[in-house]
């Protein structure tokens, strides 16, 4: 009798082992990027970090992945980097990071020439150098082609393609006077222009008027 229950339990290890053994892989590598997402300067330079992947049944198969997506440092945008990786029994895992090209005040700042149209009124054609003075703030010195009008841009958005002018009032122009602006705009991909829609206000008087400048590097 005892030696009938040591076979039994001899063949449920066998059988406990056999099945295991056959068990289908089915399971995808785990396929992790090297650190998060990633933000690059508009005309910087992007540095692929790569990735790892790990398997249950084949161990550390990082060799194996493959890298598929591109990031263009000349326009702003949202990029995916896709990272996957397969197994001995073809099981792919997969894995991204998104990469944001984006403006910032540092690269904003240039000289511009800029087309400024008002309602009703004639285009007319300056130039202006716009600054940084912090790392999304821009300072133009001539804003609506008026002396000493110190405006402040402010840039946002992932990409920092967005434009917005505050509310903020400058005592501006010849003869000097008291003017409210307030806007917003977008920058292109490339970072050659801006388009900003501002309105202006005379606060001596509250008469108003809608403008959009053009800038081009």
């Amino acid at each position: 009798m005892k030696n009938s229950k040591t076979i039994l339990m001899g063949l449920a290890l066998a059988g406990s082992i056999f099945f295991a053994s056959c068990k289908k892989d089915d399971l995808g590598p785990t396929v992790s990027p090297n650190g998060g997402d990633v933000y690059v300067d508009l005309h910087g330079t992007y540095s692929e970090q790569g990735a790892t992947a790990s398997d249950a049944k084949d161990g550390d198969i990082s060799s194996s992945i493959t890298t598929s997506g591109s990031v263009d440092v000349n326009n702003a945008g949202v990029y995916t980097i896709t990272y996957s990786a397969s197994d001995k029994k073809g099981n792919t895992g997969t894995a991204s990071r998104t990469v944001y090209v984006r403006h910032t005040a540092n690269t904003i700042a240039a000289t511009y020439a800029i087309k400024d149209t008002c309602s009703n009124t004639a285009p007319t054609f300056y130039s202006d150098v716009l600054t940084a003075s912090s790392s999304v703030k821009v300072l133009t010195t001539k804003f609506a082609n008026y002396t000493n009008a110190n405006v402040n841009f402010d840039v946002s958005g992932s990409t920092g393609s967005s434009i917005t002018v505050p509310s903020q009032t400058v005592n501006c122009g010849i003869p000097a006077a008291p003017r409210a602006f307030t806007g917003s705009g977008s920058i292109s991909a490339d970072g050659k222009k801006m388009t900003i829609t501002y309105v202006e206000v005379n606060t001596a008087n509250s008469s108003s008027i809608t403008c959009t400048g053009i800038y081009t590097k």
